[in-house]
């Protein structure tokens, strides 16, 4: 319960603090002081977890060095779609001026990508193991994303926007199917419930916080602080929208770096054929 408890209120004071800085800046008391809580929260939950008999979260999941990256590989990955998401809505939206079913319809190429796709990156991780796929996903995010960082205007025109989005979700599908296959055989059979849990939460839990911390991020570099974003000029908007773009390219890579330890092909071996 303790265990629990204190990782819930740590991911809600870590939200919250990432709130309190478009009104108090990144180094104002307030912030500071969440961030101060949000260590003792997190402190208190390793300890407990730790020490417990039947954890909430057991921690000797993550001694499994694979199963670890392939944790951090979905969360930073989850990171960037929600991210993109964001950044791209609300560019269409405060900088084209887009009505926001336009600009909702511009941004599902990514989702209609994903429709597609997920099924072949499944597939192709059967043939070549997660590692393979998940890679080229990883370039294709960080190709859209340095491209949007770079080269997108206000007189981008709509059609090469929803391509950008559907490319991005390619770039999702071929990471997301393949490293969920991936967990099912890097955990032993009788605790691949509670590591896909674990997995599961870990994931999303990088999914929220990319939203957050991007709509923070993006508020921060434009100057409107905790006002609404329509407040900032738009010569203020367009370099911390690039910027912002830019951050999310960063984290794309990273994402790559724990996708150089996912399992290849000797992940093929462990695949039972089935009879059609």
């Amino acid at each position: 319960l303790v265990g629990a408890g204190s990782l819930t209120a740590s991911a809600l004071v870590l939200m919250l603090g990432l709130r309190l800085v478009g009104q108090w800046g990144w180094t104002g008391r307030p912030t500071l002081a969440m961030a101060a809580l949000f260590v003792g929260l997190i402190s208190l939950f390793l300890i407990t977890e730790k020490r417990h008999k039947t954890p909430f979260v057991p921690l000797s999941l993550f001694a499994n060095r694979r199963f670890s990256f392939a944790t951090a590989f979905s969360a930073t990955q989850l990171m960037t779609m929600f991210a993109i998401v964001l950044l791209v809505t609300v560019y269409l939206q405060e900088v084209t001026g887009l009505d926001p079913a336009i600009a909702g319809l511009l941004v599902a190429g990514l989702s209609i990508a994903r429709i597609i796709f997920e099924p072949i990156a499944g597939r192709v991780a059967e043939l070549r193991g997660s590692r393979f796929p998940a890679l080229i996903g990883i370039g294709l995010l960080v190709a859209v994303a340095l491209s949007f960082a770079l080269g997108l205007t206000p007189r981008t025109p709509g059609w090469l926007i929803f391509a950008g989005m559907f490319a991005f979700g390619v770039g999702i599908s071929f990471g997301r199917t393949p490293v969920n296959a991936a967990v099912t055989h890097l955990v032993e059979r009788e605790r691949l419930g509670l590591a896909l849990g674990v997995f599961s939460m870990i994931t999303f839990t990088g999914g929220a916080l990319g939203q957050t911390f991007f709509g923070v991020l993006l508020r921060t570099l434009s100057g409107a602080g905790d006002a609404p974003l329509a407040a900032a000029s738009r010569p203020d908007l367009l370099p911390a929208f690039g910027v912002s773009l830019g951050v999310v390219v960063g984290v794309a890579a990273l994402a790559g770096a724990f996708g150089l330890r996912l399992p290849g092909r000797e992940m093929v071996k462990d695949v039972v054929p089935t009879r059609t």
